[in-house]
Order: structure tokens, then sequence, then C-alpha cells
């Protein structure tokens, strides 16, 4: 992680270094998400019972906030931003289960917080007011949650998890004055989540993300200084 992290901060500054003629500038996100995600996982509820289960969130829905600081050099910007999200999610399990009876398809119940640092860097086709731009980003998240067995009851009190993320991002640039912009984009992000951090229940029960996928419709206000 601390390679990752210092990896991305070498980018930032060759960034940095290489807009001599850059334009600084601070950045709100507001956005609208809908995510899905991947599990595995084993539960054991007591010393005669195991489940083994496999699994996918269904189309979840929650917002999204960011803050960031940025420069634009001519047609190209590059900027930093962390952004925190949180949202419902409701997970279709499939159980295998040493007792037949238990053994099915388990409703569970998800509240995950995510948050992200990404360098993004952009494009932007300056064309008056109404300018498009395209996007494309990497960066790292962290999750943390809780997790319901509707079925059986089994509460899940998550670790936190964390991944390599990477987001594209199309959209316009709305000039309100010469020192305000509005933009409004359609982003699509995804996460891979390390094998190595579980969600761990109790004794050797254990849920483990696998991977993520989001879409966000994003508003952002963008203030050059």
């Amino acid at each position: 992680m601390k390679n990752f992290f210092g990896a991305l901060s070498f980018i930032a500054a060759i960034s940095l270094a290489s807009s001599a003629q850059a334009n600084s500038y601070a950045k709100v996100d507001l956005g609208y998400r809908l995510s899905s995600d991947k599990f595995t996982g084993i539960i054991t509820p007591s010393v005669t019972e195991t489940n083994t289960l496999t699994g996918s969130s269904k189309k979840s829905s929650g917002v999204l906030g960011g803050i960031g600081l940025g420069y634009q050099s001519g047609e190209i910007r590059s900027e930093l931003m962390v952004s925190y999200s949180q949202g419902k999610k409701k997970m279709s399990a499939d159980y295998i289960n040493s007792s037949p009876s238990s053994s099915g398809i388990h409703e569970i119940q998800a509240d995950v917080d995510t948050t992200t640092v990404m360098l993004n860097m952009y494009y932007d086709k300056f064309n008056g007011m109404v300018s498009p731009y395209v996007m494309g980003g990497i960066g790292y998240a962290m999750s943390t949650g809780t997790l319901k067995d509707k079925v059986n009851g089994y509460k899940f009190k998550t670790k936190k998890q964390s991944g390599a993320a990477g987001q594209v991002e199309l959209g316009v640039t709305l000039l309100v004055t010469d020192n305000t912009m509005i933009q409004l984009g359609y982003r699509l992000g995804a996460v891979h989540y390390s094998k190595k951090k579980r969600d761990t229940v109790s004794g050797t029960n254990s849920v483990r993300a696998k991977y993520g996928l989001n879409h966000t419709l994003v508003t952002s206000l963008r203030i050059p200084f």
C-alpha cells in the first residue's frame, strides 16, 4: 500500500512540475451512485454446520461526495481527489450448507462506506460556454460496513477491505462565470479488493469482497485560484 501511494505521489509531482503555466483549482463533487459487488466466504455458526457461500449484490444506490485540488495546463488537467460514498446493498448469496435444510439462496442486507483516493487526468475540448471532457483515473479504495443475513440472522462486522481502483468519466463543463465552472458527468468505476483482507464474523467465519463495479452521475463545482 505504501508503494502504491508513493507511486501516486510521484505521478502527481511530475504532473505539477510539467505544469509551469498551469491554473490551480479546487473542486467539490456530489453524485448519485449505483453499485454491485461479488463476494465469497465461509460461515460456521456451530460445530456441526458449515456454510460455503458465493454471491453478488443487486444494483444498490447511495450518495457520493468528494473534494480535491487540480491543475489546468492548456487542454490537459490533472487532479487529486478524495471521495466518500455511502450506500445500502441487497445481496443474494448462494449457500452450500452441511445442513441441507439451510442451503439455498439467502438475502443479505449491507450498509457499506467507501473512501477512495484518486489521481485523475482530463482532456478538455474547449468550446465556449459548453465544453466536453473525458477523464481517466487510478487510485485506492477502502471499504467498511455491516452485513446481515435476513434468513439466519447472522450479523457480519466487517474489517476494512482495500484494493486498487480505476475509473473513467465523460461529461461537459459549463462556464458559469469567469471564476466558476460546473461539470456534469457519467462515471464508471471498478475496485479489485486485496485477497488478504477478509470480513470477520467470529472464529473461522469470513466473507471477502472480490471486486465491485459502480456507475455514478456526478455534478462538480470547480473554482480556479
